[in-house]
């Protein structure tokens, strides 16, 4: 899959990405990326382009919820291998004014933790 088709598909998706994000953090719980899209018709999340579209696509949910609501939904979708989030959240985190533009991995580690 090409880029403006994984855009296309994403864009098409993300109300439903947006209240599965929103589902997730009430129940206190964390959504692995492929869970996430896991009926949007995107395939191979690890293809740079549909990586690069699904990290446009959460940036901007994650900039839109957090300038309105102060907070940063996208925390919940965390790498199945990890449990962590890309560094797409950090940079979001540092866009709100959460983070130091030039965030270090202690940075990182450090928010999120907290």
């Amino acid at each position: 899959m090409n880029y403006a088709e994984a855009k296309k598909k994403l864009d098409d998706f993300r109300d439903v990405m947006l209240e599965r994000m929103i589902e997730t953090a009430r129940q206190g719980k964390c959504i692995f990326y492929a869970d996430l899209i896991c009926d949007s018709e995107v395939e191979g999340l690890n293809d740079p382009p549909v990586h690069k579209a699904m990290s446009e696509a959460l940036r901007s949910i994650g900039l839109d919820i957090g300038k309105q609501n102060n907070i940063i939904l996208t925390a919940v979708v965390v790498n199945q291998n990890t449990s962590l989030p890309g560094v797409g959240f950090y940079e979001v985190a540092a866009e709100l004014g959460k983070l130091p533009l030039n965030f270090s991995e202690g940075d990182k580690k450090d928010f999120w933790s907290n």
